[in-house]
């Protein structure tokens, strides 16, 4: 069985939470990581506090695509395809 990807979740989370615009300044957030641990880097507290609200849900998604895959491959591999 392969193992978990943290950083394909984390790239998914920073593609998901990178799409945001702030509706007041048209402007996207900036995503980066320090191993785990994300950090947003946001034109204003209010486009921050949005960003941190949706982070769990997109951080779940990211992780239940990346173990669906992980399982669709094994799968495949016992298929033989």
């Amino acid at each position: 069985m392969k193992q978990l990807s943290t950083d394909n979740i984390n790239a998914r989370i920073t593609e998901k939470l990178s799409a945001e615009i702030c509706p007041v300044h048209g402007r996207r957030p900036v995503i980066s990581w320090d191993g785990d641990n994300m950090q947003a880097r946001c034109c204003c507290d209010d486009f921050r506090a949005h960003i941190g609200k949706i982070a769990e849900s997109v951080a779940k998604q990211a992780a239940l695509e990346e173990m669906s895959n992980l399982l669709d491959a094994d799968l495949d591999d016992c298929n033989g395809e």
